[in-house]
């Protein structure tokens, strides 16, 4: 792998301090985790940050959160249908956060469409969350002048 050249690219597309972390889905990284182990360790040097995407939606191979160098893991929103009204649900959540922290990874929570989903995976210890009760979908032009909005407002409370 060639560090120069990812560096170069990393710095010509960074948009700001919080590089946006490669997302890859579990199934990928089950199925090639091992032979690209070593460039993703590698890509971790340079500040690329590895995010599994739709974790415990197959076959979840905990060795990934340790043998990879994965900075966040999002929680499939299968298990965050029943936050709330399914103990079982609750306590998968409760063991993926814990285990995703114990090495070290952020976790997000996906899926959440209601106020009691956001209470109960702020009280089992996601770090962030996504789904229809923060936003619906939005087409691009309206994500855009959204994004525009903020970087307007940082910038003009910053210099304060």
């Amino acid at each position: 792998m060639e560090q120069r050249a990812i560096q170069r690219q990393r710095q010509h597309h960074s948009r700001g301090p919080a590089p946006r972390p490669d997302a890859r889905d579990e199934a990928t990284l089950l199925d090639q985790g091992s032979r690209c182990a070593p460039a993703l360790h590698e890509l971790a040097t340079l500040g690329v940050q590895l995010s599994v995407d739709d974790f415990g939606a197959r076959h979840t191979s905990l060795r990934m959160l340790r043998d990879l160098p994965v900075g966040s893991v999002k929680i499939d929103r299968s298990f965050v249908t029943g936050l709330g009204t399914d103990l079982d649900d609750s306590r998968l959540v409760a063991a993926i956060v814990a285990y995703a922290h114990e090495f070290g990874a952020e976790v997000t929570a996906q899926g959440i469409d209601t106020s009691r989903q956001l209470s109960e995976v702020r009280s089992l210890g996601c770090d962030r969350g996504q789904g229809f009760y923060f936003a619906y979908p939005q087409p691009g032009e309206i994500v855009q002048a959204l994004v525009h909005h903020r970087l307007r407002y940082r910038e003009r409370h910053s210099a304060a």
